[in-house]
């Protein structure tokens, strides 16, 4: 019951302060965008770009966004005298938010592809872009401590997590894409919607590699650096 409230309260502070609105206007323009497109795979490869880039800048940036708020209230400090580990509540919030941003890179991604698409699949990639940039948000904000500068350094370490879209879209072959973060999750989407993009077909393998790896790294940063840098101050 505990756990479910301290979920519900994520979810009222995120509505609260406007980022689940925020959320749904961006995804309500990609949506207009895309269905002012044919229907076909261009159509369902657009909708998967807006919806993998949608996550991976809105995710990483909200959750910076969140943590600021928290530690200018005070929030952050009363974590230290709670029987919670920072790991706990890196990894409630990180769920919060990828939940979030999982339903509506759903209602992107069936906007392009109506419901040829598999449910399951895209809200898995989904789920697991929004998970890896949110646990990259958190530890680069409590390393920057200033909003504006960690929006810019959250922005440089984001674009690289564009390349794989190259690949994804046939504009270019290079394997070295798959390795970055996110390109699990990206490519798990393209399964989902039957492997229409060019440089789809990436092995299961690949697919889990990346996602448990840049998980496991970013999850373990953001536990760390929110425990030294916010908590105990150092």
């Amino acid at each position: 019951m505990k756990t479910f409230s301290s979920y519900r309260y994520d979810l009222l502070f995120l509505f609260r302060y406007g980022f689940i609105q925020a959320y749904a206007f961006v995804s309500l323009i990609y949506c207009s965008v895309i269905f002012t497109l044919p229907p076909g795979s261009i159509r369902i490869l657009v909708s998967v770009s807006l919806a993998y880039s949608d996550i991976s800048m809105l995710g990483c940036i909200f959750t910076g966004a969140a943590l600021h708020l928290e530690k200018q209230s005070g929030t952050i400090k009363a974590v230290g005298i709670l029987p919670l580990s920072s790991f706990s509540f890196t990894l409630r919030r990180t769920l919060t938010l990828s939940a979030v941003s999982t339903f509506f890179a759903l209602l992107v991604v069936v906007s392009g592809g109506g419901f040829q698409v598999s449910f399951p699949a895209v809200a898995a990639g989904a789920f697991i872009c929004a998970a890896t940039f949110t646990f990259l948000g958190t530890s680069v904000m409590t390393r920057t401590g200033n909003l504006a500068r960690f929006i810019i350094i959250a922005g440089l370490l984001t674009l690289p997590s564009g390349l794989p879209l190259i690949r994804y879209l046939g504009l270019g072959s290079n394997t070295l894409f798959l390795v970055l973060p996110g390109a699990g999750g990206l490519m798990l989407m393209d399964r989902a919607t039957g492997s229409l993009s060019p440089g789809g077909g990436v092995p299961a393998t690949v697919i889990v590699l990346n996602s448990t790896i840049w998980l496991g790294i970013f999850s373990w940063l953001a536990s760390v650096d929110f425990r030294k840098r916010l908590v105990e101050g150092v």
